[in-house]
């Protein structure tokens, strides 16, 4: 883990407790503790040409 996924991950769960989204503290501490990619095991990324294109943690990219 580096500090960058440390401060992304913190920075998540910051957002989700502002929106109300967390709000036991069990699942803060989850989500405090496990790596954003478990969460979030997709994205989606536009390309040039203005579509949309998936990507995962199994991408090489």
């Amino acid at each position: 883990m580096t500090a960058t996924d440390e401060f992304l991950r913190r920075r998540l769960v910051a957002e989700l407790v502002d929106k109300g989204a967390i709000t036991s503290p069990e699942w803060r501490a989850a989500f405090e503790a496990v790596p954003r990619h478990v969460f979030v095991p997709k994205f989606f990324l536009r390309t040039d040409g203005g579509g949309m294109r998936a990507v995962s943690a199994a991408d090489d990219d």
